[in-house]
């Protein structure tokens, strides 16, 4: 496997090149999931801040998974802020690799009285900007999901479930590149402590 190969002490150079040449914005697609409503992959925090300067973010904090307390994950920070969309509100969170956007979650916490009515809105308005989804909506029992791709591998993830521990909506914007990148650094950060751990053996 290629990753293997890589000097522990050079992954962090190897992740440096990828994440600024790689390819954090999207090319040659009609319709590229570049990013979410002006705030595109790769700008800082700050600069998504100024795109929606009306807005009243959280405080920039390492991102906690879940509704339980669980550890952070310090590779990852998060701010947030609500909006409305098809007049439903939505929990709209940016998500931060190396202070760099690559994913965005809108959580619609409020859908689930009347959530199909809301998924046909919701459908046509991401199916009018982004064309047909790749895996079309698919419904099994209570959940379903859909899926959007661009030609650079980014995504939209729509999914419905009744779970009461999550939201009856949620739609995710993510930069395809990103997931690989962070996948190699927590690799690499997990080969150095089991590298730190023989040495004090």
């Amino acid at each position: 496997m290629i990753l293997e190969k890589i000097n522990l002490k050079e992954w962090k150079i190897v992740v440096l090149f990828l994440i600024f040449f790689g390819g954090w914005a999207s090319l040659g697609s009609a319709s590229p999931i570049d990013g979410y409503e002006g705030a595109l992959w790769g700008m800082s925090p700050e600069h998504v801040k100024s795109i929606f300067a009306d807005r009243d973010f959280s405080p920039l904090e390492h991102y906690r998974a879940g509704v339980m307390i669980v550890s952070v994950d310090k590779l990852i920070r998060s701010f947030h802020h609500q909006h409305r969309l098809l007049n439903q509100v939505a929990l709209v969170t940016f998500y931060f690799f190396t202070n760099r956007l690559f994913q965005v979650r809108l959580d619609f916490w409020g859908a689930g009285g009347y959530q199909y009515h809301f998924l046909g809105e919701l459908m046509k308005h991401l199916t009018t900007k982004y064309g047909n989804p790749i895996k079309p909506y698919v419904k099994t029992g209570t959940l379903g999901n859909a899926q959007w791709e661009d030609a650079s591998g980014n995504t939209i993830q729509l999914s419905v479930s009744d779970d009461p521990f999550r939201p009856p909506v949620i739609v995710c914007y993510s930069q395809g590149l990103a997931a690989h990148i962070i996948e190699m650094v927590r690799f690499y950060e997990e080969q150095e402590k089991l590298e730190a751990a023989k040495r004090k053996l």
